[in-house]
């Protein structure tokens, strides 16, 4: 009896000199179709200006190949970690809020080549990257 090989979906969140990037990865030799990738909240990236949580390739991934793996942008990390509501008020004192989350759960769904349906639940917490350092690249003349 010959074993099939299943597709196996993760999101990451990978932090690259002082980079924050998501990484969409089929790590099998089977391909993934019609995956959904679901955070559980909105967070913005590109300086603040995009909702990245609801970019289309999120929804709309119909073919993922074995092994392929997608590496988006996020946000440069100082700039995702800075970012801060200062309207709050509690207590009458105005305490910043952070505005992007930093603890996410991802749901991921796909199916196999027979059609058969997989899922994944990841838990990340963003803010172990927040007090890494990095070196700045330096460009040659």
């Amino acid at each position: 009896m010959e074993e099939t090989i299943k597709p196996d979906v993760l999101v990451d969140f990978l932090f690259e000199k002082g980079l924050l990037f998501i990484l969409v990865k089929n790590h099998s030799d089977a391909a993934a179709m019609g995956v959904k990738i679901n955070f559980d909240k909105a967070f913005n990236g590109v300086g603040g200006r995009v909702q990245v949580s609801a970019l289309n390739i999120f929804q709309h991934l119909q073919y993922l190949a074995p092994r392929k793996e997608i590496k988006i942008f996020l946000d440069v990390a100082s700039a995702y970690f800075a970012r801060l509501n200062p309207a709050k008020v509690i207590a009458g004192k105005n305490i910043p809020e952070r505005l992007e989350p930093t603890e996410l759960n991802v749901h991921i769904s796909w199916f196999d080549e027979a059609r058969v349906a997989h899922e994944k639940k990841i838990h990340h917490n963003l803010i172990i990257y927040k007090d890494l350092g990095y070196i700045p690249q330096i460009e040659q003349l």
